[in-house]
């Protein structure tokens, strides 16, 4: 039995509530209708080999590091390009969703990748490399007008959740 969801997967686990209706008729010449209601919990475990991705989202404070009620950034498109620099080849496409997650699954061990991201408009990067949490900080870098992540490289069975882009909104000047 396969459970599917419209959102990206997300790299922890949680309990996923259904609910489903039954309606029925019963007896020859009854016309009583019973109906059934239940809910049902799955525990949805998230546990691929190889996976890298994590978090996009609005730095309001503009300090580079994530920080408690700092919102994820939703529909931010992502690109897996893989290979050298001078070779790239796109290998995955996905967008962060609603909590600004996003995640590529079924990639292979020690192989270069790049992430390539396109901001909203009116957005900007944040300070890169901020602080000694690399699991909070934004990671990205402006290279010739794309905001990349580079380079990547997972080992073998590895799993990598720290790929982080803080962005800030860009004040429009009065100035050209």
């Amino acid at each position: 039995w396969w459970f599917r969801s419209g959102a990206a997967p997300q790299p922890e686990p949680g309990v996923f509530w259904n609910t489903a209706t039954a309606k029925g008729e019963f007896g020859e010449n009854d016309s009583l209708t019973q109906v059934l209601s239940t809910t049902m919990g799955h525990y949805i475990v998230f546990d691929p080999e190889f996976a890298l991705g994590d978090f996009v989202w609005e730095d309001i404070d503009g300090d580079g590091i994530q920080d408690e009620g700092e919102p994820g950034m939703k529909g931010i498109s992502v690109w897996l390009y893989q290979g050298p620099t001078d070779a790239l080849v796109l290998v995955g496409q996905t967008h962060t969703n609603s909590d600004g997650r996003y995640v590529f699954v079924d990639i292979m061990p020690d192989t270069s990748y790049q992430l390539k991201f396109h901001l909203s408009e009116g957005y900007g990067l944040t300070v890169a490399n901020a602080g000694d949490d690399d699991n909070k900080d934004s990671d990205a870098m402006l290279v010739m007008d794309h905001v990349k992540i580079y380079p990547v490289m997972l080992g073998s069975e590895e799993q990598n959740f720290s790929h982080d882009v803080g962005i800030v909104m860009v004040e429009n000047g009065d100035f050209v």
